[in-house]
Order: structure tokens, then C-alpha cells, then sequence
């Protein structure tokens, strides 16, 4: 059984080489702590992210929802709180050590039956037919030439009135970037933390501006993108399916 979540002191040491950043067990065990710290108004986006999709599929039957990247469970855990108990989940992540805490906050919360773990590559599996879609800080993970296709994918995979709810770090100015790390520093982190987990995420994480990501939103075919969560450049949209005739 995986211990209880840690305080993220991962870059706190002295060891000049950076190595670059991975969903290892080592973030796996921090990963809240981590995400709250350093992510503004994260609790925040997943109150809107519940008011959302309770708006959206609290008259739905068995709504299908698929949190890819679902991580250690965050957002899984906090949609089923406010969905009806007959919706179902699909949790996707490619990371083993990160799909164990995910399994063990599902078990935690009871939610066996209505969550399914998976471990794979989403940019490769096949989709279901679902009712919504969860990508919280995905495609910036992924290689700049494979978002289309991935935000592509989800498209197909929704039902008419489907929704995708993206969320992204997004490219700011140089006083945005100051004030995100000065939050950073309110938070407990120190100057050689921040600047080695700048260092570590700096060739797997290449972020976009705002107007790439709605500009591949509407070049896959959601018709109506919905600005609901900025904080220091960390955005969050709804993008609904096309539900009428051409």
C-alpha cells in the first residue's frame, strides 16, 4: 500500500546535475503537495471544473468521463463527488507509479465500480465513445507536433454535446513569469528549488501561448470554446463538441 503523501522537497538538495523531470515515484509521492504549491488556484479550477461538469451531465444517464494524465487522482475524485453515482470514469496515465496512488485513492474513496485504471500511452490508445474529457496540464507534456492530433482524438471519442475540458500553462510575459515565481516563493519554495525545477521541466514541457491552443481547438472541430480559469497564465477552457448539421 503507497504511503501517505509527502511534502515536496525534491529539488531541495545541493547536487549541481539537474536531471530532467519524470512522473517518477519520487513526484509520485509529493505530487499533491507539488501541484498545490506551485500551480495558482489549482483547488479553485477544480471547483470549476466540478461546477462545469455538474452544469453539464447532472441530468445525464451514466455519463462516461476520461481523465487523461489522471495522475494520483485529483480530478477523477473531485468530478465523482459531485456527478450522479451512476457515472463512470476512465483514469489514463502511462506512468506506473503514478496509477498506483490512483488506484489506492480510488479504493480509498470507494469508487471501485465506477472508475477504471488504466496504464497506457493516450496519444495511442483507443477512445470510447464518452461524454466528456479531461486533459488538466496534458498537452503541454506531449511532443508541440502531437497536440492537434491528440486534441483531434478526443473530438472523435465525444458524443454530440461532449465536452473536453482542457487546462495548460500558458506562455506569459516577463512580470507574469516574475509574479508565478514569487508564488512559488510564498509557498514554502526556495530560490535553488524553483530554479532546478525550472531546469528539469525545461525540455519536456514546452508551452504554448493561448491563442495556438484555441487555434488547434477549432481547427479539430469544437465549435464553442469557453475561457472559465486564468491564474498567472495557467488557463482553463471548456470546448464543446459541434451538436448541429453543417
Amino acid at each position: 500500500m503507497p504511503q501517505p503523501f509527502q511534502k515536496d522537497n525534491l529539488y531541495q538538495n545541493g547536487v549541481d546535475t539537474v536531471t530532467d523531470f519524470a512522473f517518477d515515484e519520487n513526484v509520485a509521492r509529493v505530487f499533491p503537495d507539488m501541484v498545490h504549491r506551485s500551480i495558482p488556484g489549482y483547488a479553485t479550477l477544480l471547483t470549476v471544473m466540478q461546477a462545469v461538469f455538474r452544469h453539464y451531465f447532472k441530468n445525464t444517464p451514466q455519463p462516461l468521463v476520461y481523465d487523461l494524465g489522471c495522475s494520483v487522482g485529483g480530478v477523477t475524485l473531485a468530478l465523482a463527488h459531485v456527478l450522479p453515482a451512476d457515472s463512470r470514469f476512465i483514469g489514463v496515465d502511462n506512468a506506473a507509479q503514478m496509477l498506483i496512488r490512483y488506484r489506492d485513492a480510488i479504493r480509498q474513496a470507494n469508487l471501485n465500480e465506477r472508475v477504471e485504471p488504466i496504464q497506457a500511452d493516450i496519444t495511442q490508445m483507443n477512445l470510447l465513445d464518452c461524454d466528456a474529457i479531461c486533459l488538466n496540464f496534458i498537452l503541454q507534456f506531449l511532443p508541440p507536433e502531437s497536440r492537434q492530433l491528440m486534441l483531434q482524438r478526443c473530438f472523435d471519442a465525444l458524443k454530440p454535446h461532449g465536452i473536453c475540458f482542457v487546462a495548460e500553462k500558458t506562455r506569459q510575459s516577463e512580470n507574469t513569469q516574475a509574479f508565478h515565481e514569487q508564488f512559488k516563493r510564498n509557498n514554502g519554495y526556495s530560490e535553488l528549488e524553483i530554479a532546478k525545477k525550472r531546469l528539469a521541466v525545461e525540455k519536456i514541457m514546452q508551452i504554448d501561448d493561448d491563442t495556438t491552443i484555441v487555434s488547434r481547438a477549432k481547427s479539430v472541430g469544437f465549435c464553442q470554446i469557453t475561457p472559465v480559469f486564468n491564474a498567472l497564465g495557467f488557463q482553463g477552457w471548456v470546448m464543446q463538441k459541434k451538436t448541429t448539421a453543417a
